[in-house]
């Protein structure tokens, strides 16, 4: 993707950088690079959005419309605890708490990665890639929903961007599809860092049964850069 990162770090250095960097012409490159689909729904223009939504202005549309950032990966950390036994006396009661870790990348042909594992993320998101095979990844589809979904309100649904993840599917577990309904939104504006979970659920692909998971471990997740997936 482009590089506006080192554009607007340029910038900083002085006004004149400042004035050369917010021309029209460097931001149109960097959204027509930015904003396709899956990014964008196939029914919204960028003619559009730009002329309704962001005032004309291509640098303020990249900064305000929503979208998941693809030179990285989003990470969210959970724990549960479970019995255990003590080795040298079974009548102290023993509890293990268990950490572990989902980290979901985004690829721009609309191809989604999640990896669930008790490994640490520093050990894992540079393995992330569609070739990879290991219990707890699974691979599906993502759409961009930037104005959230029709059925928000009804369903008690925070307003805000969504993310949908379809046919997420785990090799090890093949009788089984999962969907995922995300809210995006981020610390500060145009960094679009952060997701909560909102739905999870499972698709029997036998019987066609779906079935809500429990989000006992509900905690938001962060992006965070990783070199080697590029710019």
């Amino acid at each position: 993707g482009p590089d506006y990162m080192s554009i607007e770090r340029l910038a900083r250095t002085c006004w004149k950088f400042r004035q050369l960097t917010r021309a029209w012409s460097v931001w149109k490159m960097i959204v027509y690079e930015t904003f396709y689909p899956p990014q964008i729904p196939q029914r919204i223009s960028i003619s559009t959005l730009l002329a309704e939504k962001h005032r004309n202005d291509w640098r303020t549309l990249f900064i305000d419309q929503p979208r998941v950032r693809m030179n990285g990966a989003y990470i969210a950390s959970y724990q549960y605890t479970r019995p255990g036994v003590h080795e040298e006396n079974v009548w102290v009661r023993v509890i293990h708490v268990v950490k572990f870790y989902r980290s979901i990348r985004f690829l721009p042909d609309g191809r989604v990665l999640s990896f669930t594992t008790t490994d640490p993320p520093q050990d894992t998101v540079r393995k992330m890639d569609p070739a990879f095979y290991a219990k707890g990844f699974a691979t599906g589809r993502w759409t961009m929903h930037p104005d959230g979904l029709a059925d928000d309100e009804i369903l008690g649904r925070p307003k805000g961007a969504k993310i949908v993840i379809d046919d997420l599917n785990d090799k090890t577990l093949s009788r089984y599809n999962f969907r995922l309904i995300l809210k995006l939104d981020g610390r500060n504006r145009g960094k679009w860092d952060r997701m909560e979970m909102l739905e999870y659920e499972s698709i029997n692909l036998v019987s066609g049964e779906i079935c809500p998971l429990p989000m006992n471990h509900k905690k938001p997740f962060h992006f965070s850069p990783v070199r080697s997936y590029g710019i």
